[in-house]
């Protein structure tokens, strides 16, 4: 996965299913002593410390969940631009997952893997995760003259009185607005990058399974996170590119 924030809530899916779940951290003792768990996660920065590079066969299924953030992360994340130079070409597939991919981001990505084999390429903009429901986006702009958090109070007010049911998610653009803003709202969660992983699963664990209704967080966890009560997204202080759009 890309981000840490996301460790967790693959975490649990993966267990909730069955799966034994370990971290790409230890990889290295797989690559020795052969696999112990089904399934070995991990964000993006941890492949070079996997020990990919010293694997020679007996590799299965490779999947880089939200993989759009290998192209689009790799001007600020020089990890990502190495990716060629481990063996992702040794695994039996290579899954790019991605909700905002198009065929041309999608074989740049392969070419930056160094993985050379045929592209199926399906595309999953038009398959919505929750079968049966109807999503509607709209793009709504702060008033002039309303600062940004009148108007997160008033949007954020109004739902919460409207509303009996349902999820809130709020997206920063930077950490010192996030917690001068969180700070104000009474009975929200709030995930950082400052956080441990311990940490960030369970703020994510309790949104998704608890009875807190509103997540507050930096734009990085608009990728992945699919939570089915959220019918609120909320991008505080700047405006979504595309592809966060789409994700939120």
């Amino acid at each position: 996965v890309p981000y840490t924030p996301l460790l967790g809530d693959m975490t649990n899916r993966l267990e909730r299913l069955g799966f034994r779940v370990g971290s790409v951290s230890n990889m290295k003792m797989v690559w020795q002593c052969g696999p112990r768990c089904d399934v070995y996660i991990g964000v993006f920065d941890q492949v070079e410390s996997s020990g990919l590079n010293i694997a020679r066969d007996n590799l299965g299924l490779a999947v880089f969940d939200e993989a759009h953030c290998i192209m689009g992360d790799s001007s600020f994340r020089p990890c990502l631009e190495r990716f060629g130079q481990y063996n992702f070409g040794l695994f039996k597939k290579v899954l790019l997952v991605s909700a905002t991919f198009n065929r041309q981001m999608a074989q740049n990505t392969l070419q930056m893997l160094n993985v050379k084999s045929t592209l199926v390429y399906s595309n999953v903009i038009d398959c919505y995760p929750h079968v049966g429901k109807v999503y509607i986006k709209s793009l709504d702009y702060t008033l002039q003259g309303q600062s940004c958090y009148q108007a997160l109070e008033e949007l954020l007010g109004k739902y919460l009185d409207n509303y009996n049911h349902g999820k809130a998610v709020v997206f920063f653009n930077d950490k010192s607005r996030l917690r001068a803003d969180a700070l104000k709202f009474q009975n929200c969660l709030v995930i950082d990058g400052d956080m441990d992983t311990a940490q960030k699963r369970e703020v994510i664990n309790n949104f998704v399974y608890g009875d807190h209704r509103i997540l507050m967080g930096t734009k990085l966890i608009s990728n992945g996170i699919d939570v089915s009560d959220v019918n609120l997204v909320v991008f505080s202080g700047y405006s979504p590119q595309d592809i966060e759009f789409i994700q939120g």
